[in-house]
């Protein structure tokens, strides 16, 4: 299963990659690759038998972290728009005259890459703290208990010591696997309906 959802996550990111010119063909495979994901994320939703009102509490949440994660792409784009410059004058110089890039343009995107890998994983740390006493709430105990045993985390971490960890981190694995998923929130509206 966590196979599965890897490989789905892999596609969609190579899928957001993709030129903004794309073929019939390309787009009919990006359609069903969110059909693809959809699917999944049922497969993980559907066994917590919610309710529709239980549904609609959660929703306004989940919105809400959506909100925060297209803040931080956005504040994530205006840090590597700002390497533009610098790396033209680096192209250039390597298109015309074969010149090496520089070592200090490469320590800088460096940092830059590995600053704003930091700050998304904060993030979404916080997004789940905010997420999980939604959850806590409106979820029963049945909901909770399928919630923190339904994904595989060993698919994901073969060392990972599953026994040891409380069922509050289970179920913030969840959100953060399930919940935070740019296409959940559509499926809990569809499903809501």
């Amino acid at each position: 299963m966590k196979q599965f959802l890897l490989s789905i996550g892999l596609c969609l990111a190579l899928v957001t990659g993709a030129s903004a010119q794309i073929g019939e063909k390309e787009k009919r495979s990006q359609e069903v690759q969110s059909k693809i994901r959809q699917v999944d994320l049922m497969i993980q939703i559907l066994p917590l038998v919610l309710t529709k009102e239980q549904i609609r509490e959660i929703l306004p949440a989940v919105e809400k972290s959506r909100a925060k994660q297209k803040q931080i792409l956005a504040s994530e784009d205006d840090e590597i728009i700002k390497l533009e410059k610098k790396l033209d004058e680096a192209l250039k110089a390597g298109y015309e005259s074969g010149a090496y890039p520089p070592r200090d343009l490469q320590k800088e995107v460096w940092a830059v890459t590995k600053a704003l890998a930091v700050r998304r994983q904060i993030a979404r740390n916080e997004i789940v703290e905010d997420l999980y006493p939604v959850i806590d709430k409106v979820f029963n105990a049945g909901q909770k208990k399928a919630a923190a045993n339904s994904l595989d985390w060993k698919a994901l971490d073969p060392s990972a010591k599953i026994d040891d960890t409380k069922e509050d981190q289970k179920i913030k694995f969840f959100i953060r696997s399930v919940f935070m998923d740019p296409a959940a929130y559509d499926v809990l509206v569809k499903l809501a309906k």
